[in-house]
């Protein structure tokens, strides 16, 4: 708390008064970034603005933007998410659930309307999705040895969100007739 409290120019005294303890700083910093994170899912995915692909475009984009300058965020929530830690198990139906919800219709839309691949499941998709988001941002010492970028660098961004478009068209979409590519 002590380093904490310098990083933010205050007294640690400061801080405990805004928070009475590590856990309700620690909840209140988790609530913040689940709320953001979220909410952009939610955003794109109950829009009706552009079609499903433009939609789940515009997901990536703005999910992967917000992840690529958070440096801890990812590693934060998939370490939540993996012990099912304090938050997660206490908040998970209001926090959560929703966002993961909104997904899975807008991915049930998607297939009802005809642009996604009718044999996926929507929830398999949504959980294949956590990890292509989010790990990359969460493992950036091996994005760094092995890509040769800091995953934090706006180039490698830019070039994560193009990227991520073009393998969740490949999977996700259908091939339109007489075109040996997705739509």
């Amino acid at each position: 708390m002590a380093d904490l409290a310098e990083s933010v120019g205050l007294r640690k005294a400061s801080l405990f008064h805004h928070f009475a303890s590590k856990d309700a700083l620690y909840n209140a910093v988790f609530e913040r970034l689940v709320t953001n994170l979220g909410g952009l899912i939610i955003e794109a995915s109950s829009s009706t603005e552009g079609s499903f692909v433009e939609r789940l475009d515009r997901m990536t984009d703005s999910f992967v933007s917000a992840l690529g300058v958070q440096v801890a965020a990812s590693r934060l929530i998939l370490r939540e998410l993996m012990d099912w830690g304090p938050f997660v198990r206490v908040r998970f139906g209001e926090t959560w659930l929703p966002v993961l919800k909104a997904a899975e219709r807008f991915f049930e839309e998607g297939q009802r309307e005809g642009t996604f691949l009718a044999e996926l499941s929507p929830r398999h998709i949504i959980l294949s999705g956590l990890s292509l988001y989010m790990t990359t941002f969460a493992i950036g010492g091996v994005v760094e040895q092995f890509a040769g970028i800091d995953p934090f660098e706006p180039a490698f961004v830019e070039e994560r969100k193009a990227q991520l478009r073009v393998q969740l068209h490949a999977m996700l979409l259908r091939k339109q007739p007489g075109n040996s590519s997705p739509s």
